[in-house]
């Protein structure tokens, strides 16, 4: 072999090599956060919610965030806050103290609000609920 092609076959794969392991680090390491998968979302207050629980003299209190995969659905949210507040607090005059007092209780109350939600906005992009005070006295 001469010493022409050595020189080819070296320089191209060291060549290679570069690009090789400069994908390596990029895709591992420099890539930005917007790129890894995550999904952006946006959050909506509802506000605060005072609700009877079923026939006890007892009552929920507390803000409500919403939170979506799709910024125009805040917009629609907007739009349809009464017909949402009206089915939370429907919802939520359907529970007793007892079932909200417990974690599991919370959990499914929230599971509850969000298909409440996204049927009202006939989307699957709400993808949680935030309580940011809870209270039942």
């Amino acid at each position: 072999m001469n010493m022409k092609k050595m020189i080819i076959l070296v320089t191209t794969g060291i060549l290679l090599s570069v690009i090789f392991f400069g994908g390596i680090i990029y895709f591992t390491f420099l890539r930005s956060s917007d790129d890894n998968g995550e999904i952006e979302t946006y959050q909506h207050t509802l506000g605060e919610f005072t609700a009877n629980l079923g026939d006890t003299r007892n009552y929920f209190q507390g803000d409500i965030i919403v939170e979506v995969e799709d910024e125009d659905l805040i917009e629609a949210i907007e739009e349809k806050e009464i017909i949402i507040r009206d089915e939370i607090l429907g919802i939520l005059i359907g529970k007793g103290p007892e079932e909200l007092l417990e974690p599991e209780g919370q959990k499914e109350l929230k599971g509850e609000i969000v298909q409440a939600i996204s049927s009202i906005l006939d989307t699957e992009a709400v993808s949680d609920l935030y309580f940011s005070s809870y209270i039942i006295q």
